[in-house]
């Protein structure tokens, strides 16, 4: 699946680009997105020990990503659960109060 924002312009057959994603030692990524150059922490600007919360420690040591074109591999996402451990975060993202940020999508 490959999700765009609206405001992005497609100039070509968008199956080139998802056919290269997922395959060799990507095969067992869940996801495919841009990533930006600031940690998760940086942009937040939350302190680690804030994030901490969220037991994602692998996330904020690296890169956040531009959420505007990310593609899903959804078969290696149903065999790693993520829809629930992502709705699992919610509680916690509200706990120090990053659920509606306007930085995270």
């Amino acid at each position: 699946v490959l999700w765009l924002d609206t405001d992005i312009i497609v100039r070509s057959d968008v199956h080139d680009l998802l056919s290269k994603l997922f395959v060799g030692a990507n095969r067992s990524k869940s996801l495919a997105a841009v990533a930006r150059k600031k940690e998760l922490r940086t942009i937040t600007r939350y302190r680690p020990s804030k994030l901490g919360v969220l037991n994602v420690s692998t996330v904020l040591r690296g890169d956040a990503f531009n959420a505007g074109l990310i593609a899903f591999n959804l078969q290696q996402w149903r065999a790693q659960n993520l829809t629930q451990r992502v709705e699992a975060l919610v509680p916690a993202l509200q706990e120090i109060g990053l659920a509606s940020y306007a930085g995270i999508s």
